[in-house]
């Protein structure tokens, strides 16, 4: 569970959100032109961003005070550079450069987290992964579970590098090569460390006052493996003994294949058999890594910025100086202009030739934004390709959440909708389809919400898969014309079924936003959901990839809903427990399978029940219950719809 299970959306922080514009020259020529001069600006941007002794000496000052007042003035006098567009290029690295210091220190943390956990060292040496230390650590920092796992994938293929490049290494220290080389071991070795493992585990959760469900689970599966430990040892001492491209994902093939041999074939033995593996090569490795670790430095495990050439950043016009591009005046100036005429000009000039202008077009969305308070902070520029060759300019706005909201398409759904008031409203979130957003005021999902599904299903199971075995074919046929043309409409298709996901992105907080407020809802609830699908399968992982679940699309929604009404509504964190598993009416077992998924019998009462309303439902009983648990006011109108 969340920390927070009632989230009162408060403006506290100010916030920057960037938004594209639109620039228009006289004609073709000039854009051209324009873009040209863009163009040669991006260049000069880059030698200063690519330049060693400059990212030197920006990291080392986000090293010193990552939060100075004018770090850009700093490393333009370090670097001796007095050029205009060194105030964009050393914007752009310093923002880099605290993102690597950031980096650092993380991985201090992680080699300090490894040295006081040896097994989870000698996991993370061996598999460049440590779940357990992915746990702790994403817990730690607050982070996302993936960048956890990111982090030390990445981590140790540098260190692979670092540690052979910069010791001196013992035979026993070269054998540690990741994912090629470990220290070769015996089958009897292996049948001990199974033998050892077992019992370490039964004496070590004997110790605790009390064993959870997961540990007997664990020690069910050990047991199992000492019963065949004969059988099982071979196939070890066999991946350990051999290079592998993965140790990651062979181990875990190793782990359903031994399930496999020994008859076992619905056990997950991948945590037993990477446990058993540690403790095969502990005695071996320990010493090696530990002095290894500790020897590292992080500062040289950690990429530095713009350490590889990337495509060109956009160049920021900073508002306090002199630019080559000329603007109309400061933030102030052209914040008042934006929102008096919604439109203003831009020169392009260049030395020896005629100054080009544009006209920079703010949309209406933008104009109310800043109607509502919120300030122009920076323009930023990029060159465009052929065959357009059309500059591409963004604004960058700041100000509070509230300024950003934008409540006419949230109305309009309020005014179609005809509803009875509910106080607290639950909402189930399924993968894209008709179901994908259901209340517990049965709400139907809106035309244009279904027309964009439909589209996307369409895209996913006919034009996908059809296009996908063209490819097999034109590839087996060695068909070069018929094989580049397949795979350039293939990726259109994705291109054209992540917009769609986008489009239903944008729409849902406006729509979910009419709901609340035709409802009159004071509280919304929705679950806590394991938005990572890793170690998950099959259907499951792919509902998890195609769900529409993300925080800030909920909490926009409240924050919409919340400038509409008269008052707050609060966003309800409930348990994802049981909310598919129980009829709402009668508490009775629904017969929910992959044949009846969306409507299923109810064992007790027999009725045929729409899964998904079932389970708004009961998310929005869960709220209830924490509501009256935390002891916030409820109006006598109680309810779920």
């Amino acid at each position: 569970m969340n920390s927070v299970l009632v989230k009162d959306l408060e403006e506290e922080k100010e916030v920057q959100k960037t938004y594209s514009l639109v620039l228009r020259f006289q004609n073709l020529a000039q854009r051209k032109e324009a873009n040209h001069r863009v163009s040669d600006l991006e260049d000069k941007q880059s030698l200063l961003l690519y330049d060693t002794s400059t990212q030197k000496i920006a990291r080392d000052l986000a090293r010193e005070n990552p939060n100075v007042s004018f770090p850009i003035s700093k490393i333009q006098k370090s670097s001796r550079s007095s050029s205009n567009i060194s105030f964009s290029a050393y914007n752009w690295l310093f923002a880099a450069s605290k993102v690597s210091v950031d980096k650092e220190k993380k991985v201090a943390d992680l080699f300090q987290f490894l040295l006081q956990n040896p097994q989870q060292a000698i996991e993370w040496v061996i598999l460049g992964r440590s779940p357990y230390t992915e746990i702790s650590l994403s817990k730690k920092w607050r982070v996302d579970y993936v960048y956890v796992i990111n982090l030390l994938t990445s981590t140790r293929r540098k260190t692979n590098t670092y540690w052979k490049k910069n010791f001196t290494m013992s035979f026993k220290e070269k054998q540690l090569e990741f994912n090629s080389k470990l220290p070769k071991t015996t089958q009897f070795e292996v049948e001990q460390a199974i033998q050892d493992c077992y019992e370490v585990k039964v004496e070590e959760y004997a110790k605790l006052k009390k064993t959870t469900e997961k540990q007997y689970t664990f020690l069910d599966k050990l047991a199992l493996v000492v019963k065949h430990k004969y059988v099982i040892a071979p196939y070890v001492t066999s991946w350990i003994n051999l290079s592998q491209k993965a140790r990651w994902k062979s181990l875990k093939q190793l782990s359903k294949q031994l399930a496999e041999t020994i008859g076992q074939i619905n056990e997950k033995l991948h945590s037993t058999i990477r446990l058993i593996v540690v403790f095969a090569l502990f005695s071996k490795l320990w010493g090696t890594v530990s002095k290894l670790i500790d020897s590292t430095n992080p500062e040289e495990v950690v990429s530095s910025p713009f350490e590889r050439k990337k495509a060109n950043l956009p160049i920021k016009m900073l508002m306090k100086h002199e630019y080559d591009i000329i603007r109309p005046g400061n933030s102030q100036k052209m914040t008042q202009l934006a929102k008096e005429q919604g439109c203003f000009e831009l020169g392009f000039p260049c030395k020896g030739k005629k100054r080009i202008t544009g006209n920079l077009l703010f949309t209406e969305k933008i104009i109310e934004y800043l109607k509502n308070g919120a300030s122009v902070r920076i323009l930023q520029i990029k060159s465009g390709k052929a065959p357009n060759y059309k500059p591409k300019i963004s604004v960058v706005l700041h100000g509070t959440p509230s300024m950003f909201v934008s409540t006419k398409l949230a109305q309009k759904y309020a005014n179609s909708m005809n509803l009875t008031a509910a106080n607290i409203l639950g909402l189930d979130v399924n993968r894209v389809g008709k179901h994908m957003l259901s209340f517990s005021n049965e709400v139907p999902l809106d035309s244009r919400l279904r027309s964009l599904s439909n589209h996307y299903l369409s895209l996913t199971r006919k034009e996908i898969p059809r296009l996908s075995n063209s490819l097999k074919t034109k590839g087996k046929q060695k068909d070069s014309y018929g094989y580049i043309k397949t795979k350039g409409e293939l990726n259109r298709i994705y291109n054209k079924r992540t917009n769609i996901i986008k489009e239903i992105k944008r729409i849902i907080p406006h729509y979910i936003a009419g709901v609340i407020i035709k409802s009159k809802c004071k509280f919304f609830c929705i679950e806590e959901f394991r938005k990572n699908p890793r170690g998950k399968r099959g259907a499951l992982a792919k509902a998890i990839y195609n769900m529409p679940y993300e925080d800030n699309i909920f909490e926009k929604a409240v924050q919409i809903a919340t400038h509409i009404l008269s008052y707050k509504v609060k966003l309800v964190y409930v348990s994802a427990r049981n909310t598919s598993k129980y009829h709402y009416s009668c508490r009775g077992v629904i017969q929910r399978d992959l044949k009846n998924y969306d409507y299923a019998l109810c064992k007790k009462c027999g009725e045929r029940v729409n899964t998904h309303i079932n389970a708004a439902k009961n998310i929005a009983k869960k709220g209830e219950t924490i509501i009256k648990q935390i002891k916030l006011p409820l109006d006598a109108a109680k309810g779920t719809g």
